[in-house]
């Protein structure tokens, strides 16, 4: 016998955030190492510090393997004596084991990548006083308590959303 609506939509799963969503449909559509490519190229220096930082560059990642470029033939040396303790500083970091193997390259060579470069963080700015009175005014307008509450817990939250860095 078929299934009343109302029976159907009992079954459906809670909303999930866009994020979340976001991931798993890239993971299903096989850009597993893409989250983890994010997370790396966006924390680079402070995974393997400021002076292997500023001397090298996580150019792509691909089922395992992380390519870096460095400035020179010595570098390149350095991080394949490195190569084992930067892997594990990596998967630590990552909470999972998604580099396998580092390829270290020198020089200006034009290297294709999986993903492009990530954008960078954005910081969060503090509303300013006409943005919370604004609020305050709406919200006081609302009768039902519940709702007005989850109004300014929303513009709480959308008053100290995310700007790109200056």
């Amino acid at each position: 016998m078929a299934e009343s609506r109302k029976q159907k939509r009992k079954k459906l799963k809670e909303p999930k955030p866009m994020a979340e969503a976001l991931g798993e449909s890239l993971n299903t559509l096989g850009h597993r190492d893409y989250s983890a490519w994010v997370k790396l190229y966006n924390a680079w220096e402070q995974i393997v510090g400021s002076n292997i930082a500023n001397r090298t560059h996580p150019r792509k990642l691909h089922r395992g393997l992380l390519i870096l470029q460095t400035t020179s033939a010595v570098w390149k040396n350095e991080l394949t004596f490195l190569k084992q303790r930067l892997i594990q500083q990596i998967n630590t970091y990552l909470d999972q084991e998604t580099i396998k193997d580092i390829k270290v390259t020198h020089g200006k060579e034009k290297l294709p990548q999986m993903y492009p470069p990530p954008p960078k963080p954005v910081k969060n700015r503090p509303a300013n006083a006409h943005e919370i009175a604004q609020s305050q005014v709406v919200a006081a307008s609302i009768e039902d308590p519940e709702l007005r509450d989850d109004f300014a817990a929303m513009m709480q939250k959308y008053l100290t959303r995310k700007t790109p860095p200056q």
